[in-house]
């Protein structure tokens, strides 16, 4: 889910990881493109802070619910909503031609 992806470490980033960051963007761009513009602003404007002032960077979770906030979503309605798309968008197999 979501707030596993996010939780993940480099050393333990692995394929499945990015194929599910891979699918999740996509379903971001696609469904909810006028709310990551802001939310993208928003994260860019607090880490330039914090480097400013040398302080540590934002956590996993912080950052996490921040998205969330600007999606104006709960997090299980996000993933609900991305398991449906994905199962659309990735997982239908082609219909045989009659």
């Amino acid at each position: 889910n979501l707030k596993d992806l996010t939780q993940v470490s480099p050393s333990g980033f692995t394929e499945l990881h990015g194929a599910f960051a891979f699918g999740y963007t996509e379903f971001l761009l696609e469904k909810h493109q006028a709310k990551l513009a802001p939310f993208l602003e928003d994260a860019y404007n607090d880490t330039y802070q914090r480097y400013q002032k040398k302080e540590k960077t934002e956590s996993p979770d912080d950052t996490l619910n921040r998205l969330l906030k600007h999606l104006d979503l709960p997090i299980d309605k996000i993933q609900t909503d991305f398991a449906a798309w994905a199962a659309e968008n990735y997982l239908k197999l082609p219909k045989k031609e009659s």
